[in-house]
């Protein structure tokens, strides 16, 4: 396990670096600490993914979701930009994922409208 790994299991790790963002699920939502990476090709590829979406895989600590119980496909994630990701399933890939050691849910979402 990395340096990185374990400052990551850390909750302090998302507050320093995460941004805020709107998780909402219809008229519910919650303003949460989430940290977002798009998917590269190779990611897309090994999921088995349509190159012409453009998709994030956020975290997002499972305490901030309570609310939610656990992340739904159609959920939506509102960034920081105002843009809209919806959670989806993006190739084979799951809609979400939780990790027990990390206690985040890893979340993989599409870009919806413009």
């Amino acid at each position: 396990m990395s340096a990185f790994d374990s400052l990551f299991k850390n909750d302090v790790f998302m507050t320093a670096f995460g941004a805020t963002v709107t998780y909402s699920r219809g008229e519910d939502e919650a303003d949460v600490s989430a940290m977002d990476s798009t998917m590269s090709v190779q990611q897309q590829l090994d999921y088995g993914a349509s190159l012409v979406i453009d998709a994030k895989e956020w975290q997002i600590l499972v305490s901030d979701l309570t609310a939610f119980t656990n992340p739904q496909r159609g959920d939506v994630i509102t960034d920081v930009a105002g843009k809209e990701w919806e959670v989806a399933k993006v190739g084979q890939a799951p809609d979400w994922e939780y990790d027990a050691d990390t206690r985040y849910y890893r979340i993989r979402t599409q870009k919806i409208g413009d």
